[in-house]
């Protein structure tokens, strides 16, 4: 009996069936005819898969109970208009401006859009300054 193999008369016949963690999983009768030795690998396997087993459980839980973040929302994009409207300036005057320039976000060769989240947090820090 070794090898991993259990040694079983079924009408007669003698039969050698290779046990896995997969078969005990099928099959958990099998165990009892087991080599000792055996018996000890496949434990510790079915330790280590279990343990995995119990991380991607949490990390599922924890993930399927988490609260969808903001951040993950599509930017609003906003034409240079609103951007410099909400800046309380002309549009001219917001393109300028360097410090409005990592709110905005070029789309094409002559499309401009503004990054509305990084627009309030480029004036929260000139507010807060």
């Amino acid at each position: 009996m070794s090898d991993g193999e259990v040694h079983s008369v079924v009408g007669g016949l003698r039969l050698h069936e290779p046990v896995t963690l997969d078969g005990l999983v099928a099959k958990p009768h099998l165990a009892r005819d087991l080599d000792p030795d055996i018996a000890l690998a496949l434990l510790a396997e079915a330790t280590d898969q279990l343990g995995r087993l119990q991380m991607a459980v949490s990390v599922l839980a924890a993930r399927a109970t988490a609260q969808p973040r903001e951040d993950h929302a599509a930017p609003e994009m906003l034409t240079v208009e609103q951007a410099a409207s909400i800046a309380g300036m002309s549009a001219e005057a917001f393109l300028r401006r360097s410090r409005f320039r990592p709110a905005v976000v070029r789309l094409g060769h002559r499309t401009l859009r503004v990054d509305e989240r990084k627009l309030r947090r480029v004036l929260d820090r000139i507010i807060g300054s």
